[in-house]
């Protein structure tokens, strides 16, 4: 539990500090003989806030402050109950593939512009399996794309109202976005 916490820093964890106990999950996960460093790992073992739905919000932490601090990038409620998470890259690079899919179902009124954004830490996490994220997205895009050109930005997150009117910010995600002719 995110005991206490000031807009994007997690300043405690079960009433112990932040980045003791984060530190710490993550040593058990990667082993003891790792060489360790937080600011290695952070990409890899975001903050997940757990929602009603069984979904998490994911908060990346960038860093470690002088306190101790876990600096986020989005805010933390306090009193927020918080999970480590830990992807797969595999999972991914589906997920991009599934989101591109989407976005180009067929329709009656052919695509225009095609726009992906993509957090900038899901970069740093693949690392050079980045390129198939990529492929996999143009994959996902098939035939239906042909001459369009897609474009894209790396952000430091995405801002949705998820369908129910409250705007959230997220991070890890990967949008893609095709634009038709009315």
């Amino acid at each position: 539990m995110a005991t206490r916490t000031r807009g994007n820093r997690v300043e405690q964890l079960n009433w112990k500090n932040a980045a003791e106990v984060y530190g710490a999950a993550i040593r058990n996960d990667v082993g003891d003989g790792t060489p360790f460093e937080i600011g290695d790992f952070t990409f890899a073992y975001p903050l997940g806030i757990q929602r009603q739905d069984d979904e998490f919000i994911v908060r990346d932490p960038i860093g470690v402050d002088s306190d101790g601090a876990l600096l986020c990038v989005g805010d933390v409620p306090e009193n927020t109950v918080l999970s480590i998470l830990q992807g797969a890259p595999e999972a991914l690079i589906a997920a991009a593939r599934s989101a591109a899919q989407e976005a180009a179902r067929p329709a009656e009124t052919p695509p225009r512009l095609c726009l992906i954004a993509d957090c900038v830490s899901r970069v740093r996490y693949l690392g050079d399996a980045f390129g198939q994220e990529l492929d996999a997205i143009a994959d996902g895009l098939g035939d239906v794309m042909e001459g369009v050109e897609p474009v894209g930005v790396l952000t430091l997150g995405e801002i949705s109202s998820r369908g129910d009117g409250y705007l959230e910010l997220f991070n890890k995600t990967c949008v893609v976005a095709v634009l038709r002719e009315r």
